[in-house]
């Protein structure tokens, strides 16, 4: 018989859930508004739950303790300090299942997801360039490390650095996030007194303007490529990667645009600059479901184990 794993998905847009098939398919994705309570989320992870089923797997944003415990997370405060694996297997047992159940960081799940649909990559860094900024490093058919932050790598070390959400000054995802990106782009159009359409993403306005070659994009850019070329560049000389597989609506529309900057930047800032050329740079296959995917995997190797 077939099996399934009941694979969950969070973060600041809601939940959602697909059902992982022992074959490697994925069916019924079904999103889920935010909820207000865990009981609730439980409802819809246990609503009309395959026969087949032998455990549930999340992906959350935030801080997981032993795959059981979300800590703290950024997004969903409903779990902070709930014991989510616990509750979940208390479910399974009311409805007859086996008492599987694991709770991932949602970087762990996309990077295990990314391993499953890459496996001839047996090491490589997978990094979120979204709004912010979030890795882990795959490496013998497991993450390297589980709880690291690498968006608060510090790059600025200036007393003007931007400060970042964690109140720190310079870090990666003050200068490189989108978020922080965004607010850039809004400043400088702002000093600059140019029109800025309010029905356009401040992001998409500077890839138009940047394609146009206007002045001010461009240089927003270049700040990008040097900023992402320092962080790779350090990264490298650590841990001498060959690969870093991408995902995320920034990485999306500003690799295409500067990747042979970053990738110059990179060679200056490397004791060995052909450790650049060794770097070679994917795309996640499956951007909107690695995280499903690897959260099931990651139960699948703790039944296995």
């Amino acid at each position: 018989m077939t099996i399934c794993i009941r694979a969950i998905d969070g973060g600041g847009n809601g939940f959602r859930r697909a059902d992982v098939w022992g074959t490697g398919e994925l069916v019924d994705l079904k999103p889920r508004p935010p909820v207000e309570t865990a009981e609730e989320l439980l409802d819809f992870v246990f609503e009309n739950l395959p026969a087949q089923t032998i455990g549930v797997a999340y992906a959350l944003a935030g801080v997981i303790e032993n795959h059981n415990k979300v800590i703290k997370s950024p997004n969903i405060h409903l779990l902070d300090g709930v014991l989510l694996g616990d509750l979940t297997k208390k479910r399974l047992e009311k409805h007859n299942f086996p008492r599987n159940a694991v709770v991932c960081n949602d970087m762990e799940g996309a990077v295990a997801g990314m391993a499953t649909l890459l496996p001839d990559l047996p090491y490589f860094l997978g990094i979120t360039w979204s709004s912010g900024i979030g890795l882990r490093v795959w490496f013998e058919r497991k993450i390297m490390v589980l709880e690291v932050e690498g968006g608060h790598i510090p790059l600025d070390p200036s007393p003007f650095a931007p400060r970042c959400g964690c109140e720190i000054r310079g870090c990666a995802e003050s200068i490189l996030g989108g978020k922080a990106i965004r607010r850039r782009v809004t400043a400088e159009t702002e000093a600059l007194g140019i029109p800025f359409p309010g029905n356009i993403d401040p992001s998409r306005f500077l890839d138009e303007r940047f394609d146009k070659g206007e002045e001010w994009a461009v240089n927003i850019y270049d700040m990008i490529s040097t900023g992402m070329a320092t962080f790779l560049a350090n990264l490298q000389s650590l841990l001498h990667l060959p690969a870093v597989v991408w995902k995320g609506t920034f990485a999306k529309y500003a690799l295409p645009r500067i990747e042979g900057e970053i990738r110059r930047k990179m060679r200056a800032k490397l004791i060995n600059p052909s450790w650049e050329e060794e770097m070679k740079f994917y795309f996640s296959p499956q951007p909107e479901t690695d995280a499903l995917i690897g959260a099931a995997a990651v139960l699948r190797n703790a039944l296995d184990d």
